[in-house]
């Protein structure tokens, strides 16, 4: 299971309420719509002469990060991206001497290399889990017959 990355980092104290607030922003308008920031209204559409609602659809509404905080939210994250290079590469600079040291013809004779796994649309599934040290990858296809067939 993958940890936060506040787990591995720490979100400066400038900018700990705005994470916050940016988090929130997210659970609850982008991900799972429940914010008044993000609404959705009936439309009913009139017959011009009679007024007899014709069809109805909907308008939605969504409120994105007012631009002041879109600054704030940039500077957090080129604050946190420089945070994560300095924990990061001394593990990249690790994996740079391990690997360097490694045989690359046996790696390749291996075939040590991820899997692509061919996958039809009809096995689609949103709700499956990445292992934590993955060695495949699926690509689900759809097989679309060409005009006139």
């Amino acid at each position: 299971m993958r940890k936060p990355l506040t787990k591995h980092i720490g979100i400066p104290a400038e900018f700990q309420d705005l994470q916050r607030l940016v988090g929130a922003f997210r659970n609850t308008t982008i991900a799972h719509s429940q914010s008044e920031l993000y609404t959705t209204f009936p439309v009913g559409i009139l017959d011009a002469g009679t007024l007899w609602v014709r069809d109805v659809t909907a308008a939605t509404y969504s409120q994105t990060l007012p631009p002041p905080m879109v600054s704030r939210f940039l500077e957090l994250v080129e604050a946190v991206d420089d945070l994560l290079f300095e924990a990061i590469e001394p593990v990249r600079q690790r994996l740079i001497e391990e690997l360097g040291g490694s045989d690359r013809a046996a790696m390749v004779a291996r075939g040590a290399r991820p899997l692509v796994i061919n996958a039809s649309d009809a096995d689609f599934d949103p709700r499956t889990k990445r292992l934590p040290y993955p060695t495949s990858n699926k690509l689900h296809w759809t097989s679309t017959p060409l005009s006139g067939e």
